[in-house]
């Protein structure tokens, strides 16, 4: 069915899992999608007793939730989906939950691993209207049943059923699935910069979450910002192979590393790294220069490598070795803009950056983007941006 196939496609690109499983084998197919120390007979058995033509919600002992329904057809299977968060717990509430399911200290971090690689899905939004529409189609109908049953429904179904002796005996394998989960995570975060997907930010945002972070420090904030300077190496790497040059990628990494070391706040630290992951993908999208012919990459590394510098048409052409005409039409027929907007551009991104994360004066600022002329800096900045320096300061302190 080529609609199920989009069902399951659609939730796996947001890190839900979806099988269409057997009546008859949902409990081994089941314990194929949980972790080795889950026992899933109780969960297995609600699934198997899955009503016809009803949408089942159900929460297990974990908090963690999981949406069910029959599949029309044939063959009697039921579509699992999940598990899946409708609330990421904190890590007070980690601790708490842990003491409650009886899981000595030294396995806690397996609970907490666990719980960082599932998805977290907002309760009635997006993905259940997705699964909703599914089911109407499917059933022919815009009314059915939707039965919702919280942790009770599911009793004994606790993640730490087996006994920890069997948990010891299988860490080695835990362990590297936990590693493998995030190395998997990480590489699945860079090809999508290296693709310049923005739009895919809402997918990772865990990456950047402090429960994700490995904790290499004691301070909260000093292993924010290593986590920043980890993840800004590995976004620039992942730009570079969507073809962006080191030349570009150079002074964005470098801004970013000075504005992680300057956070004052966790929090900030998250909304930086977010940033990254925005600001990777443009480049990756209107700065790679793969498809430009080679004078037009030669004059873009030009501008980038010093925007103080004297960057008008007639001095690019040159240093370049050809005739202003020549350089004029070509810039313009491969990147869609002129010369001169290019250059004005690319210098007010970088003013926009220094007043924003700098102490400088508003005429060292013009100096560095190579305009020496304040108040013809101001006119400029002001068209590009729809602010005075000034105000876009003041405006980027008070948010920040």
């Amino acid at each position: 069915m080529a609609t199920l196939s989009l069902l399951t496609d659609t939730l796996s690109r947001c890190h839900i899992g979806a099988a269409a499983i057997p009546l008859s084998e949902v409990e081994p197919e089941l314990l194929r999608y949980r972790p080795a120390l889950l026992d899933g007979a109780a969960l297995a058995e609600a699934i198997a007793a899955t009503p016809a033509r009803t949408l089942c919600y159900l929460t297990d002992a974990l908090g963690c939730t999981y949406c069910h329904f029959l599949l029309e057809g044939g063959e009697r299977r039921v579509l699992c989906i999940g598990p899946y968060l409708t609330r990421r717990p904190q890590k007070g509430e980690l601790a708490r939950l842990a003491r409650r399911l009886g899981l000595p200290p030294q396995k806690q971090r397996y609970l907490r691993e666990y719980m960082m690689g599932l998805a977290e899905v907002e309760e009635g939004g997006a993905i259940d209207m997705l699964i909703a529409a599914f089911c109407e189609q499917m059933w022919q109908t815009a009314s059915f049943a939707v039965r919702k049953a919280g942790e009770g429904h599911v009793q004994g179904d606790s993640p730490f059923s087996r006994s920890f002796e069997q948990i010891g005996e299988d860490e080695p394998e835990l362990n590297i699935r936990a590693i493998e989960q995030r190395y998997e995570y990480e590489n699945e975060l860079m090809r999508a910069v290296s693709l310049g997907q923005a739009q895919l930010e809402p997918r990772f945002r865990r990456a950047f979450s402090f429960e994700f972070f490995e904790r290499r420090a004691k301070e909260p904030l000093r292993n924010c910002k290593n986590y920043g300077v980890i993840m800004n190496t590995l976004l620039r790497k992942a730009a570079e192979r969507g073809g962006v040059h080191p030349v570009q990628l150079d002074r964005v990494s470098s801004e970013f590393a000075a504005r992680l070391e300057g956070a004052e706040t966790p929090a900030a630290c998250r909304s930086l790294m977010s940033e990254m992951f925005r600001t990777y993908c443009r480049l990756v999208r209107s700065g790679s220069l793969d498809a430009f012919s080679e004078l037009v990459r030669h004059t873009v590394l030009t501008v980038e490598a010093d925007l103080s510098a004297d960057l008008s048409p007639r001095r690019l052409a040159s240093v370049l070795g050809v005739s202003l005409g020549y350089l004029s039409t070509l810039f313009r027929r491969e990147t869609g803009t002129t010369l001169t907007a290019f250059v004005r551009r690319r210098r007010m991104e970088y003013a926009a950056y220094l007043l924003a994360d700098g102490d400088l004066q508003v005429q060292s600022v013009a100096m560095h983007c190579g305009i020496p002329d304040v108040q013809y800096f101001s006119k400029v900045f002001k068209a590009e941006l729809g602010k005075t320096p000034s105000e876009y300061r003041r405006a980027a302190r008070a948010q920040g």
